[in-house]
């Protein structure tokens, strides 16, 4: 863009030509054609609040299903037949 002053006259010419009655009229269907602001932002709005719904879900899920595994283990051995080689408890049982 060279000549800022030739592009306004360019662009003060082409807004400024007469619309036709048919042309206004196509322009209005178009506008009353298109979703409101209000609408367009609450299904934005409605969308977040179900994603961010199911992120919830899915992390309240996983936290309690470790916590319902953490508070009910039952209690093990931490050795099924023998006690590790290198425990001080396995030389008593090799014995």
């Amino acid at each position: 863009m060279d000549d800022i002053d030739a592009w306004l006259g360019t662009a003060a010419a082409r807004t400024a030509a007469p619309l036709s009655t048919s042309a206004v009229e196509a322009l209005d269907r178009r506008i009353g054609s298109e979703a409101d602001p209000a609408s367009f932002v609450s299904r934005r709005d409605g969308r977040r609040a179900m994603v961010t719904a199911a992120i919830a879900a899915l992390v309240g899920f996983a936290g309690s299903g470790t916590i319902a595994s953490e508070a009910f283990a039952q209690p093990r051995a931490t050795w099924v037949a023998a006690p590790s080689p290198s425990s001080p408890f396995g030389l008593l049982v090799g014995r």
